[in-house]
């Protein structure tokens, strides 16, 4: 086992992610799940708030940092939906294995 203590920055992410998500997911999850759509406009609303753009691979860009913060927002987001989780954060880690 290892230590860990967010930093102020990761956990002002943590605050941002869980307020979208229960702003934005949390209200419309159950009626997606049931009814087996994806919430697509939720992509281009979770990017307007510029979090995931610190996933995006740069030659400034640590690993380390890169795994504690996206963690940190998978698990803000499935607390939500699980689905809708996967939804939004699969383009970022699939851009940043890309690049």
């Amino acid at each position: 086992m290892f230590a860990f203590s967010a930093s102020t920055e990761q956990n002002a992410l943590r605050a941002a992610v869980r307020d979208f998500t229960t702003r934005e997911i949390e209200p419309i999850a159950l009626a997606q799940d049931r009814a087996g759509t994806a919430p697509l406009d939720l992509l281009e609303k979770f990017a307007s708030l510029g979090v995931a753009a610190r996933w995006l691979a740069t030659a400034e860009s640590s690993e380390e940092g890169f795994v504690a913060e996206t963690c940190i927002a998978a698990e803000e987001l499935a607390y939500g939906c699980a689905a809708t989780a996967s939804l939004i954060m699969l383009p970022a880690l699939f851009n940043r294995l890309a690049l």
